[in-house]
């Protein structure tokens, strides 16, 4: 059975527009964080036994990727 989910998210998503549709990073990390967390209340509304973590992988404008 499954004990443990992991939602993940990236920087610079084409899902949310790119980068350019922030006016900072920081309010682009914001966003990702807030509908993680949402997509994480609703999973253990229904299942609250589950380890639900979070991570996002913020991609720089070279394509480097750090979790």
């Amino acid at each position: 059975s499954i004990n443990q989910v992991i939602l993940m998210n990236h920087t610079d998503c084409g899902g949310y527009g790119g980068r350019e549709s922030f006016s900072s990073d920081q309010e682009e990390h914001d966003r990702h964080i807030q509908d993680m967390k949402k997509a994480k209340d609703v999973i253990l509304a229904t299942h609250p036994d589950l380890e639900v973590k979070t991570v996002l992988a913020k991609i720089d404008k070279s394509g480097n990727v750090e979790l």
